[in-house]
């Protein structure tokens, strides 16, 4: 059975690099029974996560997913769950990104 987000928030956000956020969602994506997958509109079931573009990506086109769904339909929820998830790992590959970045320069008065 699919975890909840809650599981997995503070794993992606204690991930100290990008490499293990992408090999946290891996697990995740790995950790989905196949009635899961199969519960999922196949435009919601993602491939091997090879890198954080994938995992970018995938947040992109499960929050679209996400807007078009009826909340009575079937796997509604388990998108919801995959959803907030692949946000959760995007938003700290972002931040890994920025924290990542040397500081900008001072300009002078």
């Amino acid at each position: 059975m699919l975890t909840s987000p809650s599981h997995w928030k503070p794993l992606i956000q204690s991930a100290s690099t990008e490499d293990a956020v992408v090999a946290l969602m891996r697990d995740y994506v790995d950790s989905w029974t196949s009635e899961e997958m199969l519960a999922l509109p196949p435009q919601c079931r993602p491939g091997r996560i090879r890198d954080r573009d994938d995992v970018c990506d995938w947040a992109v086109v499960l929050a679209r997913e996400e807007l078009k769904v009826n909340s009575e339909e079937v796997g509604t929820h388990l998108l919801l769950h995959i959803a907030a998830t692949f946000k959760e790992a995007a938003s700290r590959l972002t931040q890994l990104s920025f924290d990542s970045r040397p500081p900008m320069p001072r300009q002078g008065n």
